[in-house]
């Protein structure tokens, strides 16, 4: 009898995931209305149901220093890919000189303000949101930053699957349909909820490294084939959910409205989360590798 109950709840779930998305995918993602229905308040000791606030956009004209644009020198040489087999990528950590000059030159525009999408109807789109501003903030920085865009773009169309609602095109985010979120226990990395808060770089394997510095013994620069090298890093694998602290933001952003896709609160419905086998290895074991912590260091950063 249990395995009948299996069975029956397996086909279930593939005749759903083998449904296409319907044309008003999203208007179904998002409640039918998206922000024009009243939300649930139950932050109160009483329940209540309360409208959209009321959305004013403030003036824009666009406005360029151009003088203080030039000013930072040569653009497509300061802010080019400069590592081999690195596309899309300009390292900032190590440059405060770059950083200054990329925020000298953002202070020299005026960006037109965060979009009146919370206001009305999801937009019935797929991309639903461009990300115009921060399409704008890499083209007006310029170098190689111009092509950052199109690199991620060109990511998504290639590993996910056709069937994702993509929230935001830049920085991309994006979320299964919740159909299919429950399709299978395990799911496939073409279905993945993608987080993101900038681009997607393309790195050649051979030209891949991972830097391990600061309060370390021995800092040292590792080799994708280092770090796959299991007679070193002995390769882990478990089963983890994750799950975005952004899930089901339409509806907070119909209670906040005025906060758009220039903060990246992309209108998440119900699919930023899933669950998959992990493989990698321990990173207790690279930092040994590097002669373990010094100084009491207790804390880690990733950048890059």
């Amino acid at each position: 009898m249990e395995t009948a109950d299996k069975s029956s709840t397996s086909m279930g779930r593939q005749q759903q995931a083998d449904l296409p998305n319907r044309p008003d995918e999203w208007e179904i993602e998002q409640g039918l209305m998206g922000a024009s229905l009243p939300i649930l308040d139950q932050s109160a000791p009483e329940p209540r149901y309360v409208k959209p606030m009321e959305y004013k956009p403030r003036a824009y004209r666009p406005r360029e220093d151009q003088a203080a644009i030039d000013s930072v020198g040569d653009r497509d040489k300061l802010f080019a890919d400069e590592r081999e087999g690195w596309a899309g990528y300009v390292e900032w950590e190590k440059y405060p000189d770059k950083k200054a000059a990329a925020h000298k030159i953002l202070e020299a525009h005026d960006f037109p303000p965060p979009p009146e999408f919370q206001m009305g109807p999801i937009p019935g789109q797929n991309p639903v949101l461009e990300g115009v501003r921060w399409k704008q903030w890499h083209t007006a920085v310029g170098g190689g930053l111009t092509k950052f865009p199109d690199i991620s773009w060109e990511a998504v169309q290639k590993e996910k699957h056709k069937d994702m609602l993509h929230l935001l095109q830049f920085p991309y985010n994006g979320e299964p349909p919740k159909r299919l979120v429950t399709a299978a226990e395990i799911t496939p990395n073409p279905l993945h909820f993608v987080r993101n808060h900038g681009g997607i770089p393309h790195i050649a394997k051979d030209k891949y490294s991972l830097q391990l510095d600061g309060l370390v013994k021995f800092p040292h620069t590792f080799t994708l084939d280092d770090l796959m090298d299991e007679a070193r890093f002995p390769r882990m694998e478990k089963m983890v959910t994750l799950q975005c602290s952004g899930t089901r933001r339409i509806e907070q952003i119909n209670l906040y409205a005025g906060e758009g896709d220039e903060m990246i609160n992309a209108p998440w419905a119900e699919g930023a989360i899933g669950t998959a086998n992990y493989v990698g290895i321990s990173l207790k074991k690279v930092i040994k590798a590097c002669g373990g912590l010094v100084d009491g260091g207790k804390h880690l950063e990733f950048y890059g």
